[in-house]
């Protein structure tokens, strides 16, 4: 077994250019850790020590064509969905935060795509005191220029959704699953939480 410098879950991974595994977030892991075999073929944990600390859970990573990888959203110590995302690069241990997500209330476990424009954060899920709520809408980050915009979501909201390319240039989200308010689950008489299947 690998032994690590922070205990984690609910963090995320990204491979590296040099057959290793960045590890970024998670319980009691706000420092970005690489694990990566020395030159016997041991594999190691290195905490990179001077990079500010990425302090999220369930975020989603995304890795770009130049070997950075591109941290969105995901959950603060305080459980709420958060706006913020960071670029990570492995090759000078660094990160630094990256554009504002333009979506209310945040987003957690997004699904990440690259597309021409940018990134594309899709799916995913927001809490409030209700518990996991959909995601409404989707959007185009561009971590660079720190450009961020909306774009519309045809899909039915809910949550841990499936993504497939279309072939086309776009994206399907299928399945998932969305909870109702008590409120709103008396009104349509059913029950809190609804299988997708579109």
């Amino acid at each position: 077994p690998i032994e690590l410098h922070h205990p984690r879950r609910h963090h995320v991974a990204m491979a590296t250019d040099d057959c290793g595994v960045a590890l970024v977030g998670g319980e009691h892991g706000e420092v970005v850790e690489i694990v990566q075999p020395d030159s016997a073929d041991n594999w190691t944990s290195v905490a990179w020590s001077h990079a500010e600390s990425v302090p999220v859970r369930n975020a989603g990573i995304h890795r770009l064509s130049d070997g950075r990888g591109f941290v969105v959203g995901g959950r603060n110590s305080d459980g709420q969905a958060n706006l913020h995302t960071w670029l990570i690069d492995p090759r000078t241990e660094s990160t630094r935060r990256g554009p504002t997500i333009p979506l209310a209330g945040g987003v957690i476990d997004p699904l990440l795509f690259q597309s021409v424009l940018g990134v594309v954060v899709a799916g995913g899920e927001r809490w409030t005191r209700e518990g996991p709520r959909p995601l409404y809408g989707a959007c185009i980050l561009q971590p660079d220029t720190g450009r961020a915009w909306r774009i519309p979501d045809g899909s039915t909201p809910g949550i841990r959704k499936v993504a497939l390319d279309t072939g086309t240039g776009g994206l399907k989200l299928l399945g998932g699953y969305r909870f109702l308010s008590r409120t709103e689950a008396r009104r349509l008489g059913t029950p809190t939480a609804l299988v997708l299947s579109d």
